[in-house]
């Protein structure tokens, strides 16, 4: 399927295929397929010594990242970097010992929680 097709299907461009696990547990099993032809393969537990957390310093829809950026020790995870970009969606973006980008995950729809998680997973501390 084309990105404009997974797009209209309303799945996002980032769409990761562990994700498409666990529609059967939502009875959302016919929509696996589908899920299976727009996602991207997951990338390897590899870690990363730096990621960059894009959200909008404004009033944007995802002002519950600003409540995680201030509610949560960030401390805990010296590589990561907050950046406040105007209009930006939420996005992680791992960076390996060069400095380049790795991976850039769309975040818009993850919670406190999932972020957290993924810190704990993906970040070197």
């Amino acid at each position: 399927m084309t990105k404009e097709e997974c797009r209209d299907a309303g799945f996002t461009i980032n769409l990761l295929c562990s994700s498409c696990d666990d529609l059967a547990q939502f009875k959302l099993d016919a929509l696996e397929p589908t899920c299976r032809q727009c996602c991207q393969k997951d990338v390897g537990e590899s870690k990363y010594p730096t990621a960059i957390l894009e959200v909008c310093g404004s009033l944007c829809y995802a002002s519950y990242f600003l409540a995680f950026v201030k509610s949560v020790d960030l401390k805990r995870w010296p590589g990561l970097l907050v950046q406040y970009v105007r209009g930006a969606d939420p996005t992680i973006k791992l960076v390996d010992e060069k400095g380049n980008i790795a991976e850039t995950l769309g975040i818009d729809n993850w919670n406190t929680d999932s972020v957290i998680e993924f810190l704990n997973m993906r970040l070197i501390r």
